[in-house]
């Protein structure tokens, strides 16, 4: 194969053999190169241990269990279930073996009992044959309606009744026919597993009391036995449930159903509201006919719906005081129902309302590949949020059982099917009915080796468009060695990119929240309380966590009266009112873009975030229409005119903006030093980024001018060098600001009680500039509603100065910058295939290599100074260690070694600085294929780290001096694990006490802490995107565009980590509150809208300190209202709009 821009290979050069321990060979690249596979070495790194602890001998307490004792539970069972309970192997002890055998009922696996025995008897029956179920509940529907309907014939009879001589005479025809359906009716319980408690005691009970009273009075002689009252309009309850199966029945019957659909989805709760009044009304009936007074039904009924209704035209009267208190009981239970009523009369309006126009649909998404449990029931959530008409087909060769367990489970019963196929031919294609599905979703199978990568999918893909070509299709692969050749066939979700997502997630780990919750909206309800954002609630983790995953996706036509004008003026609008826009689809190109640059026109798709349920879009934008009411209304308490704000347009009208938006005013002067963006980094401090004293030299410790300041250029000391004409023009204009500090009355001239004439600025200094500039053109405005803003300001500037003399008072200086990451590749050797060829060789090798370079160009995106260890067992070339310096400016830490060993996991976190200088490690998985043993490696080592972090904080390395008044700050770092799949992740105990939460935290995995702190991911997280991206396909545009992926969803090339000036990364950027002391969220945003092209999505804020968590965990609140307040330790996350320009972290050049 020729030609390296056109094939996968890359001219690969014969690896080099690592010799032990650090290798000097005139090389620097080799300098970090260490090999602890080599015999000899088990000792050389024993003295760098900090602490010993072992890990393999635990006691109980210490225990912790993994998927492997779940999987050893499911082998026990499996063996349980194939074995013979001690019976004699004959006919009977099969039969009583299969229905009275081992249940899973008191086993947790699946969530929900298992269905065994007649009911699962029953259940089969049902599926299988379709048409006699059907002819059951029609004949058990027509013999509970016969006896309702005897019921309330015999109550049309006149005269004086009681409950023990009902009947006219002893063994009536209706004591007799009644007595005869009671018999009858006794059958449906071979079906009782299938109905409810209530229905099945209903039938007992009144079955039962007929049968007996009209036996013994025809035994003993006593025939007045037989005119007892029996209750028999209770009988209304079986009707309504076989009715219900008729209906289900008839939808199995017809695969497309067409208006049935809307019957039955109205039928439910119709039918219960008419069964509930009529038992209601047949119980006043009857207390009013043993009172003696005479009562039509029809009255009775009459009487409750103009009770129920709160008329009471008082013709009909309770008699009794027992009558009286009758009623208050069933005032009081349909007043409690009162709301629930209403909702249920106007969504069954609005269905009926579909049914005239509803000719049909097309009746399901067709899922083809594996699925696990949990795949199946993210997916079929999803469904039942976004498309409630709408079913599920699952196909593939083989299910697990609990896979198939969900078709038996009551919430999923009718909305899913579970089809084993064995060969996907065209008469299995046209009894599937491929071509009337919604659309069609193929994952990956269950086994798969390198050498058939992502090919059963193209084959798949393949099959399924000759047979169903116009049905759209969305496909998973694991590489994107296939999507060019699938280009134009389907939209992808590529598991490779998912990896960058990682990456990204060390140095914003909330972005893994923050994606997955806006794809996962199913389990998102509830209202936030009012006082949400006030001060006093920022605490209130649990209430601001349920508003961010309320936050749904949303898309809408650009408005006429936004044609011409810009997205960063568009955003700043749409963001007055909760609704922040992430991207604009051009509707020339069809391109998802956020420019701030681009003027929108018409055809035009805006793509939104907003809280469902609370704000309207519809609304939003008939607010913001001029000369529509409320037209760009602020929900702020301040608001000031800016006409200058939006270009002059005919009837566009004046416009009234935020107090927060003070930063968008013109300035007399623009700081340059705000250009520098590790300002933004959440952790860097004041003394690391610019101090104004670092280039003087202290005349007291012996220092002097530096050589290359006093020189001058060329060695001439009468020119001035520019690096000293630079120091010149910064003191000059340190000495200014200080000068405008101490002129205005506001600043607190001694902060902590150091003087402002002594106390370093640092880095500071720019924003301080900025915030004054800022202050002085709000002044300019002459407007009294922006009191508000200013004071803002004015406590922002004094906080700043505050946390700066706070710095100075402990002692802190300037330390270094640099960033540590430990990459830990775990992969196994214990599967290896029987014949492996050199091609998989190559492939699996290229692969790994070019996933680590994009994930270290994913954090150089964000801070450039970064330096990254792995721990492998791969090999790596030095041609390809010499790459990596000559890209990222510092050499790889390549430690070859065994991340399941304790003493190498030890040694390579020491080489990476220690847990103190560590900012994140990434535990990941670059094998081709079937991983060994699943999660359980990962996990384990992921444990080991969590102890060895643990500990760490426990015993800090570094005492407290006598000077400092603050205690030492913990390092915040965050620990990425990679999964199979989300149902496992790293144990986190919820020690908070809110039974709820705690009991969410323990169990789902979706509300659990680690998910929360963005501390696992896995790529079947965003895999409902696919449910998504049929709603609307823009949304997985988005996230092509801000992960930058627009370019590799197409075709794979493996040029990227080849070509030493590309850049890849992510658009999400951080900015820390620490040195910037942001008051609100809107300040913050407008700040970086108008001073860094940045869109903020939302705030990472700590735990509270009460929940006991360890560490310095984080939670993500999403697109936060602009008066939400800020904690000086928040940390914004936002998205750079600045088109075809790299997002790096600091500005430097690198070498």
């Amino acid at each position: 194969m020729k030609g390296g821009d056109n094939t996968f290979f890359s001219s690969v050069v014969p690896e080099m053999s690592i010799s032990g321990g650090n290798l000097h060979a005139g090389d620097d690249v080799m300098n970090d190169v260490v090999d602890l596979t080599m015999t000899g070495h088990d000792r050389r790194y024993a003295g760098f241990f900090p602490y010993v602890r072992s890990w393999r001998y635990r006691n109980r307490s210490q225990y912790r269990p993994t998927r492997r004792a779940f999987l050893l539970q499911i082998q026990d069972h499996q063996r349980e279930k194939n074995t013979r309970s001690g019976c004699k192997s004959s006919f009977w002890a099969s039969y009583f073996s299969y229905f009275c055998g081992p249940r899973w009922r008191g086993q947790p696996p699946f969530g929900f009992p298992m269905m065994t025995g007649p009911k699962l008897f029953f259940q089969t029956f049902v599926r299988k044959h379709p048409v006699l179920a059907i002819c059951v509940w029609l004949f058990l529907f027509v013999c509970e309606t016969a006896i309702v309907t005897l019921y309330i014939v015999q109550t049309t009879r006149s005269g004086k009744v009681t409950w023990i001589e009902y009947g006219m005479h002893d063994f009536d025809w209706y004591a007799t026919v009644q007595t005869i359906l009671s018999i009858v009716l006794l059958s449906q319980l071979l079906v009782a597993y299938n109905v409810g408690p209530v229905t099945i005691t209903i039938v007992l009970v009144t079955s039962g009391y007929r049968i007996i009273t009209y036996f013994v009075a025809l035994v003993s002689g006593m025939g007045w036995v037989s005119r007892l009252y029996v209750p028999l309009f209770l009988r209304c309850w079986p009707m309504r449930q076989y009715f219900l199966f008729v209906l289900d029945s008839l939808a199995t019957l017809t695969p497309r159903n067409h208006r049935l659909d809307v019957i039955r989805f109205a039928a439910g709760p119709l039918s219960f509201f008419v069964a509930l009044l009529f038992t209601f009304g047949c119980i006043f009936h009857m207390h009013q006919v043993f009172r003696g007074y005479h009562l039509e039904i029809d009255l009775a009924i009459y009487w409750m719906v103009v009770t129920i209704s709160t008329v009471g035209y008082g013709d009909i009267i309770p008699q009794g005081l027992d009558g009286h208190f009758l009623a208050i009981v069933i005032i009081c239970v349909f007043l409690a129902m009162m709301s629930s009523l209403i909702m249920l009369v106007i969504s069954t309006a609005q269905i009926l309302r579909e049914f005239p126009r509803y000719t049909g649909r097309r009746n399901h998404f067709f899922v083809y590949g594996h699925v696990s449990r949990e795949d199946a029931v993210s997916i079929l959530e999803e469904v039942l949020a976004l498309y409630p008409m709408k079913t599920v087909c699952f196909c593939y060769t083989a299910f697990s059982p609990d896979v198939l367990a969900i078709g038996r489970h009551p919430r999923y019963r009718l909305r899913s099917k579970f089809l084993q196929v064995k060969f996907l031919d065209r008469v299995m294609l046209e009894r599937l009915r491929i071509s009337e599905s919604s659309a069609i979703i193929i994952l990956p199978g269950k086994d798969a080796v390198s050498k058939t990568v992502d090919a059963d999918i193209m084959l798949w893909s393949t099959v399924f468009q000759r047979r169903a070509p116009h049905v759209p299709q969305y496909l998973r692969l694991r590489f994107a060695f296939h999507a060019r050749l699938l280009r134009g066939r389907g939209m992808f979700m590529i598991d490779q990119n998912n990896k960058f997502i990682m990456s990204a997630a060390l140095l914003l780990p909330g972005v893994v929240p923050f994606l997955v919750n806006l794809v996962r909206i199913s389990s998102a309800s509830g209202t936030s309380p009012p006082n949400l954002w006030d001060e006093s609630e920022k605490d209130n983790w649990k209430s601001l966590y349920e508003y961010s995953r309320r936050n749904i996706f949303a898309t809408c036509p650009v408005p006429w009266f936004f044609v011409h004008l810009t997205i960063s003026r568009v955003v700043r609008l749409m963001k007055l009112h909760d609704v922040l826009v992430v991207g604009v689809e051009e509707g020339s190109r069809k391109v998802m873009r956020l420019d701030f640059e681009y003027a929108l026109e018409q055809g035009d798709t805006l793509l939104v975030i907003h809280e469902r349920g609370r704000v309207n879009l519809l609304e939003v934008l008939k607010r913001l229409e001029p000369g529509g009411s409320g037209a760009v209304t602020s929900f702020g308490a301040s608001t000031v005119n800016n006409d200058a704000f939006v270009d002059s347009q005919p009837n566009w009208g004046s416009f009234t903006m935020s107090g927060q938006d003070l930063f968008e005013l013109e300035t007399d002067e623009k700081s340059a030093g705000m250009n520098d963006n590790k300002l933004y980094y959440p952790f860097n401090r004041s003394f690391d980024l610019m101090d104004e004293e670092a280039a003087k030299a202290s005349p007291g410790k012996g220092g002097g001018t530096p050589p290359w300041l006093s020189n001058g250029v060329g060695g001439k000391r009468g020119v001035p060098s520019p690096a000293l004409q630079g120091l010149l023009v910064r003191d000059s204009s340190m000495l200014e600001l200080r000068r405008q500090l101490l002129e205005e009355a506001f600043v607190d001239k001694h902060p902590r009680g150091v003087s402002l004439k002594e106390l370093p600025l640092g880095g500071s200094a720019s924003v301080l500039r900025e915030l004054l500039s800022c202050r002085r053109a709000a002044i300019s405005e002459k407007h009294d509603t922006t009191m508000d803003s200013i004071e803002r300001l004015e406590q922002q500037i004094n906080d700043i100065l505050t946390h700066v003399a706070s710095e100075y008072i402990n002692g802190v200086g300037k330390e270094d910058i640099m960033e540590n990451f430990l990459f830990i590749d775990q992969v196994t050797s214990f599967k290896k295939p029987a014949f492996s060829s050199l091609y998989e060789k190559y492939l699996d090798e290229d692969v790994s290599r070019n996933e680590l370079s994009e994930m270290m160009h994913s954090i150089h995106s964000i801070y450039t100074q970064s330096r990254l260890t792995l721990l492998t067992s791969r090999k790596l070339s030095k041609e390809f260690l010499h790459w990596w310096k000559q890209t990222f400016g510092y050499p790889l830490r390549y430690i070859r070694g065994l991340s399941t060993s304790e003493s190498h996991l030890e040694y390579a976190i020491w080489q990476s600085g220690g847990i103190s200088k560590l900012r994140g490690i990434l535990l990941y998985c670059s094998q081709l294929g079937a991983w060994d043993f699943s999660d359980i490696p990962l996990i384990t080592v992921g444990n080991n780290v969590c102890t060895i972090l643990e500990a760490s904080a426990c015993h800090p390395s570094r005492e407290p001096v006598e000077e400092e008044t603050e205690p030492i700050n913990l390092p915040e770092q965050n620990m990425v694990l990679e999964l199979k799949s989300f149902v496992s992740c790293i144990s986190v105990s919820p020690y908070h006490t809110d039974p709820e939460w705690r009991r969410r935290g323990e169990k789902q995995f979706q509300d659990s802490l680690a998910f929360m702190m963005g501390r696992c991911f896995s790529p079947n997280m965003l895999q409902t995107i696919f449910i998504h991206a049929h709603h609307d396909q823009r949304i997985i545009h988005f996230f092509a565009m801000v992960l930058q992926q627009q370019g590799k969803m197409d075709h794979y090339d493996v040029a990227p980590w080849l070509s030493y000036g590309r850049k890849f990364g992510t658009a999400f950027q951080l900015c820390g509150n620490q040195l910037l002391h942001f008051q609100t969220f809107g300040d913050a945003f407008s700040f970086l809208l108008s001073r860094r092209s940045w869109v903020a999505i939302g705030v990472f804020r700590l735990f509270p300190a009460s929940e006991g968590l360890p560490g310095l965990p984080r939670y993500f609140i999403t697109n936060p209202p602009l008066r939400m307040p800020l904690r000086p330790d928040d940390v914004i996350y936002a998205l750079s709009a600045l088109f075809n320009t790299p997002n790096m972290a600091d500005g430097q050049k690198q070498q």
